[in-house]
């Protein structure tokens, strides 16, 4: 990648293939379409599930989605990167993968018939979409943007009305708010980030056709609030609380810390600790696979604090008791990554 910059640029998407075609007929090997990570929120969500509803439920194949997942090849879409990837996922359906019974007879032909359709139809209307096809993908990704704030709203309502005390209630309260906003935020970013597919100059002109359309969601995000607010007043009322509810948010020892902490990273990827032997990583995970210290890495921008990035990874994966600030000291002392301390 690092020799390759121009041609990167000029990449307007991906399609990540690892482990497809298993037999058709087993459980559990029908595809599963893996999102961009949150940072890199895509237009191409969107249109990958599109293209798979369209398809799939012709030769009534079942599939399904998923949050982003590293544990493969799939890391074109991270920040320093930045080329939109998507992934579909089929398995093996036996254990067969990386040993010497990973043969070319493993592969279904009908599941490779369907992973080269799906490729085929993303690339292709892709690599030749301008400027009105991008505005249909707006529509597409706006579309998509609904569901998961709605998503967000819905999740929380449900806690609030399980919420047995006025601090349990504040809690899922101010945490609702927070994954409304995160929501609106993320599938904005989905929404206008189909401007890569147009030239620079004419990015700006996009840009103002479709910023209407992260207008209305912001809007949506807001009457999703009030509603969750609205749900919580009620379940006071049922318990015999005062009202209105109040968000609480509890004290965080280890955010006063990374206030004052940018990470600056210095490669793209993901960090494996390969060179370290697993007894000296102070108890820390490789970042080959998990995905807490993979997703907070692709929020480090040289720009947030860690605080911000601690609060985003939150956000995006609901992680709550990880050491992220002793973590990324490690991997400082270590050499993998700078700090920028900032404010006292």
């Amino acid at each position: 990648m690092s020799t390759h910059l121009d041609r990167e640029r000029r990449t307007v998407a991906a399609m990540c293939v690892d482990t497809p075609a298993a037999p058709y007929n087993l459980s559990g090997t029908e595809y599963t379409f893996y999102m961009n990570p949150h940072v890199s929120k895509s237009y191409t969500d969107a249109f990958v599930l599109h293209v798979a509803e369209l398809y799939l439920s012709k030769v009534e194949r079942p599939w399904h989605w998923h949050e982003f997942m590293s544990g493969t090849d799939t890391y074109l879409a991270e920040p320093t990167v930045g080329i939109p990837t998507v992934w579909p996922y089929s398995g093996t359906g036996v254990v067969s993968h990386h040993n010497s019974e990973d043969k070319a007879d493993q592969v279904d032909p009908r599941s490779l018939r369907d992973l080269a359709i799906l490729n085929a139809t993303y690339l292709y209307y892709l690599a030749n979409a301008g400027e009105l096809e991008a505005t249909w993908l707006a529509e597409l990704a706006a579309n998509r943007g609904y569901e998961q704030i709605l998503s967000a709203a819905a999740q929380a309502i449900d806690r609030a009305f399980d919420a047995r005390s006025g601090e349990q209630l504040g809690r899922v309260l101010a945490q609702g708010i927070d994954k409304i906003n995160y929501a609106v935020d993320r599938e904005s970013q989905s929404v206008l980030s189909v401007a890569r597919l147009v030239p620079e100059v004419h990015q700006d002109v996009l840009r103002v056709e479709i910023t209407p359309l992260a207008k209305r969601l912001e809007g949506y995000g807001q009457q999703q609030t009030a509603r969750l607010r609205d749900a919580a007043n009620r379940r006071a009322a049922q318990i015999g609380l005062s009202q209105p509810v109040e968000p609480r948010v509890d004290s965080d020892l280890q955010m006063s810390g990374a206030a004052h902490i940018v990470v600056k990273r210095k490669r793209f990827g993901t960090i494996p600790l390969d060179e370290i032997h697993p007894d000296d990583r102070e108890g820390f995970p490789s970042g080959a696979w998990d995905g807490t210290v993979i997703a907070a890495l692709y929020w480090c921008d040289g720009h947030r604090n860690l605080a911000e990035v601690i609060r985003l990874t939150r956000l995006e994966l609901g992680v709550d008791k990880f050491d992220f600030v002793g973590y990324f000291k490690f991997l400082e002392r270590r050499g993998y990554v700078e700090f920028v301390t900032v404010g006292h």
